[in-house]
């Protein structure tokens, strides 16, 4: 997370997931393998204590290697 003043962040994170399982024929389990890929960036500006407006950006990959889902919101927090 890098502070750009008290108000301003930016938060990068970057994860990669693996499993693997053998096979195991006496309990009748077939082998398995994943990977999962996550990547995100959030800018988030805080106006006063409990006010605040985010900017986030992400991407992940699952199961089907050849499919990146990518997602961007915005969000206004207002608290009473």
């Amino acid at each position: 997370m890098l502070h750009f003043s008290p108000r301003d962040s930016l938060r990068l994170l970057a994860q990669n997931t693996a499993y693997a399982r053998r096979i195991d024929n006496r309990a009748g389990i077939d082998a398995y393998a994943d990977r999962q890929l996550h990547r995100s960036l959030l800018y988030r500006h805080l106006w006063q204590h409990g006010r605040s407006m985010s900017l986030a950006w992400s991407a992940d990959r699952t199961r089907n290697p050849d499919v990146l889902d990518k997602t961007l919101t915005f969000k206004l927090q207002w608290e009473m």
